[in-house]
């Protein structure tokens, strides 16, 4: 039961992360196709990490109270539609 717990927790977080693994490389691309400046860009890739740094603490009391199960896939489920949402995306104020 761990085990399969455990490769269930791996993939998952495996999943989270190839996101932002994937569109590191092609930022530049991102960027000149947006014409904006490393300063917005900067802005946008940041603005992730600080948000996840103000709700992760709040996530993660949460999940210790109701269990991780439900807070893990509505997480993912949560991911996959916004990355879906960036899509029609064709200026920068609509990713800020």
């Amino acid at each position: 039961m761990v085990t399969r717990t455990l490769v269930t927790l791996y993939f998952t977080i495996i999943a989270a992360i190839l996101g932002l693994s994937i569109i590191s490389p092609i930022l530049p691309t991102i960027a000149e196709d947006l014409r904006v400046t490393g300063v917005w860009m900067g802005l946008i890739f940041s603005g992730f990490a600080i948000s996840r740094t103000i709700i992760m603490p709040i996530m993660g009391g949460l999940s210790d109270k109701y269990g991780r199960k439900i807070f893990i896939a509505s997480g993912l489920l949560l991911l996959a539609v916004f990355s879906l949402l960036y899509l029609p995306g064709h200026n920068v104020y609509t990713f800020t």
